[in-house]
């Protein structure tokens, strides 16, 4: 006695295969769209980003009123401020920038020969 497999209809088989192929490609794409997402929520933290975080601690301190997106990032960052750190990043920042702007405090004339 002969047993035969059972015979699945083309039709069916490749309406397998692509709706495989049609989820694999949008895994893919949701893989993707995750990672741009978590690259623009991750901020660089520049001279810019500590610059503006230490101004708007110091306006809150202030008691000015900060808008409400102002007062979410800050939340958000959820770190506490080391101000003597900020103060020493800011000097060696700005000791930098005299030195690539060439305006050193030292006499301009030119040595003489």
């Amino acid at each position: 006695k002969e047993i035969d497999k059972p015979i699945t209809p083309l039709y069916e088989s490749a309406s397998e295969e692509d709706s495989d192929h049609e989820q694999a490609q949008r895994d893919k794409d949701m893989q993707k769209n995750l990672a741009l997402i978590a690259k623009k929520l991750k901020r660089i933290k520049d001279f810019a980003y500590h610059k503006e975080k230490m101004l708007m601690c110091k306006q809150a301190e202030k008691g000015v009123s900060l808008q409400i997106e102002q007062y979410d990032w800050l939340a958000d960052t959820g770190e506490k401020i080391d101000e003597q750190e900020l103060e020493a990043y800011y000097s060696y920042m700005a000791k930098i920038q005299e030195v690539l702007t060439g305006d050193t405090g030292t006499d301009s004339k030119p040595l003489e020969q």
